[in-house]
C-alpha cells in the first residue's frame, strides 16, 4: 500500500525516454496518445509484505 501525493508528468522528452514500443497494444497512437499518462508518486507511507512479514517503511 502507498499513500502520497501523485503529479502528472506532462514533460514530453520523458515520456519519450522511458517509451517502449510494446505499449501500443495499450496506446496505439504511442507516446503522443492522450491516455498514456505518467504520474509521479511523491510517498508519504509505505506499508507491505516481505515473506509473511509486515514492513511499514518511511
Amino acid at each position: 500500500m502507498l499513500k502520497g501525493r501523485a503529479e502528472i508528468l506532462d514533460d514530453m522528452d520523458f515520456k519519450k525516454q522511458i517509451w517502449d514500443d510494446k505499449w501500443k497494444i495499450y496506446y496505439p497512437e504511442g507516446v503522443t496518445n492522450p491516455d498514456f499518462t505518467i504520474l509521479r508518486i511523491i510517498p508519504k507511507y509505505l506499508k507491505g509484505w516481505d515473506k509473511g512479514h509486515l514492513e511499514i517503511k518511511l
